[in-house]
Formats: C-alpha cells, structure tokens, sequence
C-alpha cells in the first residue's frame, strides 16, 4: 500500500501576539485526542514555547502516549526534517519564528496545505493579516499552484468577544478579507491565559 503524505499545517501571521502558539497546540491536542499521529516541529528557536511546555507536562507525570510529538528545529532546518518524517504521521504541524526574513521561513509556510492566520480585532492586528494575506497570495498560493499542490487559507479570530461592536464591525465588512474566517472565535478569559499544556484540550474549554 502507498504511504499517504501528512497533512502540513501552519499557524501563522506576521504579527506576534495572535495565539500562533497557543491555537498550534490547541488544534495538535485536539486531533491528538482523536487518534491522529500528530508532530509539532517546533521551529521558533529563540523561545520553543511548545517544547518547554512539553517537557513540563512530562515533569508533571504525563506519559508520552498523552502528549503529541514535538521535534526542536530551527526556521533554516524544519523543511529537511518536514521531508524526513512526512510519511510518519498524519498531521505535522511547524511553529514558525515571526521574523518572515528569518532563513528558512517562507519555505516551511509553502510546504503548508493549510495555513491558518490568527488576529485579533485591532487596527495594528488587521494591518498585519492584510499584509501577511498579500505575501501568501503573491508569493506562496502561485508555488504552490504551479505543482499542482491546493493551499487552503482560513483565518481565526482570536481575543474577541462576539458582543462587541468591533466584532460586528468586522463582520459586516468581513468582505474585504479574499479568505473564510471561523465563525467560532477564541475569546478572551482567565482560562485561555491558564491553558499552558500539551496534554490535550480539556485543559481549555470554552463555546464559541
């Protein structure tokens, strides 16, 4: 039988701030507890939040069959990891640094079949999902289109209360954004600042 690529899926923006971690741990947890082989390279050298956390949850009695797989890289090294270990798993997701010019990248964000682009709803926050959203269209949906290889983009609002004005603000002009945003949102509490765990997602449970 033909070995069947893993899903590659990134969480990213060019601003720091938005839950990248926090929503790659969220959504790895979460497929984890469904049974899927699930890797998380984590290749943020200069902080490895998702690594450290793991390695306090083992100090904290987790066993490995609890925990996903998390595999220290660096932006330069993750792609030749990603090719080692595709066949391996059936989801790899790749924390990337927010530094877009940091070598290495840009490349792991086009071996992405999903990306995922967290924001908040502030000015500072949209301008960035805007420029990040024309980088993907200019520089990463058309390689990817010409090896014939699909690139699903979905954005995730992230801190924001549905009640709000800005949120119905965005809404009404969510228009403006060429891709489908989820219309559950992660919103803003105690819990959320809480969840620091890569055990699985009980640790933050919330209806959006």
């Amino acid at each position: 039988m033909e070995k069947k690529e893993a899903t590659i899926i990134t969480v990213s923006n060019l601003k720091g701030g938005v839950g990248k971690s926090f929503l790659t741990t969220l959504f790895a947890s979460s497929l984890h507890q469904q049974g899927k082989k699930v890797l998380v390279i984590d290749a943020d050298d200069l902080q490895q939040s998702i690594l450290m956390v793991r390695n306090r949850d083992i100090e904290n009695g987790k066993t490995e069959q609890e925990l996903f797989q998390v595999l220290p890289s660096n932006s330069s090294s993750a792609v030749d990891y990603l090719q080692n270990v595709i066949y391996d798993f059936d989801f790899i997701f790749i924390d990337l640094p927010g530094n877009f010019k940091q070598k290495g990248v840009l490349d792991c964000i086009t071996q992405s079949d999903y990306i995922f682009i967290p924001t908040s709803l502030s000015d500072e926050d949209l301008d960035s999902t805007i420029a990040y959203l024309n980088i993907l269209f200019k520089d990463i949906v058309p390689k990817r289109k010409e090896l014939n290889l699909e690139t699903k983009l979905f954005g995730v609002l992230y801190t924001v209360t549905k009640n709000s004005i800005e949120y119905k603000n965005f809404i009404e002009n969510k228009e403006n954004y060429p891709i489908e945003f989820w219309e559950s949102v992660v919103p803003f509490s105690e819990k959320l600042k809480r969840f620091n765990s890569t055990s699985g997602v009980d640790a933050y449970n919330t209806k959006t």
